[in-house]
Order: C-alpha cells, then structure tokens, then sequence
C-alpha cells in the first residue's frame, strides 16, 4: 500500500478540484463535480457538492443583484423566464422608472466582455447601464461603464469573462432617477386595486414575484438569496470563502476510504463535519455555521412571520 499522508491527500484533492487559492478564499470549478452517479468523480464531489449548497443557499454572503425591467401593466415575474435559474427568495427589490433598454444578440469570451446588440445601439462611450438576463453565463450581469467598439458593439469596462459566451438578454441605460424599495407583503389583497405610477408592494409566492402592476415599465433591482443548486456547466467558476480546510477534510475522508484507509477516512470525517463521541467540539462545518449566523446578525435577515416586520436584523432579537 502506497504511504498516505495528509499533505500528499490534500494535494491531489486540490488537484482533483482544480483548486486555485485567489485573495479572500478559494476559486474551484466544476470539472470534478459533476461526476455521473456512482463514478469516482461523483464520489471525491460530494463534500464540494456539500459545501457549495450550504455557501450558497440562503447564504448572506451570496445575494446576487439583478435588473430587469417590468413591462407596463405586467402583474407577475418569474425568474426563469429571466434566465435567474438559482432565485431562492427575494431579499430587497427596489424600482425606478426604465430607462432604454437595448436587446442582447450575444456576449463573447474576452476580457473584458464584448457585447454584441441585436440593432445599432447608438451608446456613447462612458454611458453607465446595466445587464441582464444573459443566458448561459452570468458574467455579463450587472451593472457598467461601456466603451463603445462599433455601432452594434461595446465592451463592459472592467469585466471578466468566465469562459462562456452568451445569448440573449438586455441592457439598461442608467436615468438618473433614484431606486425606491418596493415593499415586501404577506396578503394577496395587498396589491389589489388599479396600476398606479409606481408598484409599491410584492407577493412572493409560487415562485414568483406578484405586484399590482404599473402604468409604466419599471426597472427592478432585485437581490435574492441563491438556492444553493450547483451549475451544470462545467466551465462556470464560483468564488467560495471560508471552505477551504473543510472542503480539503471533507474531500480527503472519502478519497481514503476509497482507498480502503478507513481509519484515516474517519479522522477526516470527524474533522470535517464532527465527531459522534465528542460532540462538545466544533467540527469546520460549525465553524462555517458560526460564520453565517454573525453574517445574518451584521445584515437585514430574511423575514419569518408572523414575528418579524419588514426587513429588521435577526441579532435583535437574538439580544431582546
């Protein structure tokens, strides 16, 4: 039997991952995650898989920020039909008047991003807007400064491609008008009554945003809570913080016993996600626990009725 040490394990899961450590935590992609069911490649990707769920599901540390623009009298939005396929539940949407909105032929791979539109833009360079609804990457998304390239072309400043061109979508010429928080409600009832001049309020339910409507198309700026579903493509890099060791733990338990190194397997896996006979001690999964509760405590936390108004901190009432 060959010897196993911890450092020569961790190396080659870091390998198997395709590990980089970058500033601020750990960059993987999914190359070895998205193993078929009963390969190794599953098997070595589960603790990712473990990790990357729990990082991103309802995580404070990954709420995506979106624009789409509402279409005048239009009463639902469903995030699919925007190409948001990991939406969990909304966290702030705030709206403003749309501004022109310029339909998206595709997006390509260069650093920073070129985007070709479907007709003559007619942008500036130095014109602020905003992207969104690309399909198959999310590396567009969000808000720019451009640098016009040609008359159905420009360049998002200080993007960075993550490998996949993409399809689709829109921009948003930034107004000057300023975001108001649109209101999050529990009652059907609350959006009754006609289209006024601005949305006021929000359902979510059936996954899907319910408003009254408006007389005016309304650009939202969504954040949102990520499911935690891990992405199909193989080439999509996710930024990961504060998982490195229990990922390197996790991952190592079972590539041991893989091996048939069982007691090095459990040793990994106590470390990793607890010891059953010393329950007093933090494994690194309750150390990444700890680390979402003080983020919760830091920021507005999701509502949870019938106790909590609108947008209050969830370290009150842990105080109160």
């Amino acid at each position: 039997m060959a010897l196993c040490t911890v450092g020569n394990i961790f190396d080659d899961v870091r390998m198997l991952l395709h590990d980089t450590q970058v500033t601020g935590g750990e960059l993987f992609t999914n190359a070895y995650l998205l193993g078929t069911s009963g390969t190794s490649g599953n098997m070595l990707g589960e603790p990712y898989r473990t990790m990357y769920s729990k990082i991103t599901g309802a995580s404070k540390r990954v709420q995506p920020n979106v624009r789409v623009v509402l279409p005048a009298l239009t009463t639902v939005l469903i995030p699919l039909v925007y190409n948001i396929v990991d939406f969990s539940e909304p966290e702030l949407i705030e709206e403003r008047a749309a501004g022109q909105q310029i339909a998206i032929a595709s997006t390509d791979t260069g650093t920073p991003i070129n985007v070709t539109t479907s007709v003559a833009h007619g942008l500036t360079s130095g014109t602020e807007l905003a992207v969104s609804g690309v399909a198959g990457t999310a590396a567009p998304w969000g808000n720019w400064i451009v640098t016009v390239t040609g008359a159905d072309t420009f360049s998002l400043n200080g993007s960075a491609s993550d490998g996949i061109s993409g399809t689709g979508g829109a921009v948003y010429v930034s107004t000057t008008a300023e975001f108001t928080e649109v209101f999050a409600s529990d009652f059907a009832g609350a959006l009754d009554g006609q289209p006024q001049g601005v949305l006021g309020n929000y359902l979510w339910s059936n996954n899907r945003l319910q408003f009254r409507g408006c007389t005016n198309a309304q650009e939202l700026r969504i954040t949102y809570y990520a499911t935690g579903t891990v992405p199909a493509n193989v080439n999509y890099q996710i930024p990961v913080d504060n998982c490195r060791d229990f990922l390197a733990y996790g991952t190592a338990c079972t590539a041991a016993r893989s091996q048939t190194w069982y007691t090095m397997s459990e040793e990994f896996r106590n470390k990793a996600y607890g010891d059953p006979t010393h329950p007093e001690e933090l494994a690194l999964l309750d150390l990444f626990y700890m680390g979402q509760v003080m983020a919760d405590q830091r920021g507005p936390a999701r509502r949870q009725l019938p106790f909590r108004d609108r947008r209050y901190k969830f370290g009150s009432y842990l105080l109160g």
